[in-house]
């Protein structure tokens, strides 16, 4: 049954293949739901038009498409194993992000399957205790010519992410001001108050200033919670990172930096 998925989606790229790989991008006139099968082979499942939620299980950087292929097997809340076979001459290397599985510590096996089962060929594993959860990321190591099995299986579930404060910075809202100073707008874009939550202006990875915010509280009626920082000797290239020291408990943490831009030039 899959082979025939897999063939009939081939067939209707192959016959579309200009307007869907070269003409547009996609709209709501060129779909991809008839590419559903191998979309859910490589992430889980295959978003498409209608479906605004991200339902996938994992995602891949830093890998070219032409170079390996994926089978997610189990994509549950607490489980997962995924098959990556590598089809180059040279190894591999990249990162799997998952984002079904509940935020806990997970057992993590990768290994060799050798006679394509599935299962990771039997004294070949090499696990890791690792945390993850929705967005954590998974290092990938893919010899040549060989099918790799990364499987995760949850040993202890932990808080839930989505019940945590997040600060955020963008350059949205960020900026030089008139006086000369850099104003930077902290965020907390999260479900619980941010509380003594450090701002630093970092120059060289060394921190030239440093501020204590009281409170953030969190956006629970909608409205935005933000208070701006200003750094009077901020220069451009130097990196604004809110809680640097990674003591507050957040959704996400890569929204925390921005860097300095340029002044802006004169009319």
């Amino acid at each position: 049954m899959l082979d025939s998925w897999l063939n009939n989606s081939a067939s209707w790229f192959g016959r579309f293949r200009y307007m869907n790989a070269e003409a547009e991008q996609k709209t709501d006139r060129v779909l991809t739901m008839n590419a559903s099968a191998p979309i859910s082979c490589y992430l889980g499942d295959a978003p498409n038009r209608n479906r605004f939620l991200n339902f996938i299980a994992v995602s891949y950087e830093g890998l070219r498409g032409e170079d390996f292929a994926a089978l997610v097997w189990d994509a549950g809340p607490a489980a997962l194993r995924v098959a990556i076979h590598n089809f180059t001459d040279r190894p591999l290397a990249g990162r799997m992000r998952v984002w079904r599985l509940d935020h806990g510590r997970y057992k993590v096996a990768v290994g060799p399957d050798a006679d394509d089962d599935a299962q990771i060929d039997e004294g070949a594993a090499e696990v890791t205790m690792a945390e993850l959860g929705r967005y954590s990321a998974i290092p990938l190591a893919l010899p040549p010519r060989r099918t790799t099995v990364v499987q995760a299986e949850q040993v202890e579930r932990l808080d839930d992410l989505l019940a945590r404060a997040d600060l955020a910075l963008s350059p949205l809202d960020s900026g030089w001001r008139p006086d000369g100073a850099f104003e930077a707008r902290v965020h907390n874009i999260g479900s619980s108050p941010a509380r003594e939550a450090r701002v630093a202006l970092l120059r060289d990875g060394r921190p030239v200033e440093e501020v204590i915010l009281p409170e953030i509280e969190a956006p629970l009626d909608l409205h935005p919670r933000r208070v701006s920082v200003r750094f009077k000797d901020a220069r451009p290239g130097d990196v604004v990172v809110a809680d640097p020291a990674g003591l507050i408990p957040e959704i996400a943490e890569h929204n925390n930096r921005l860097a300095v831009p340029a002044k802006p030039t004169k009319p």
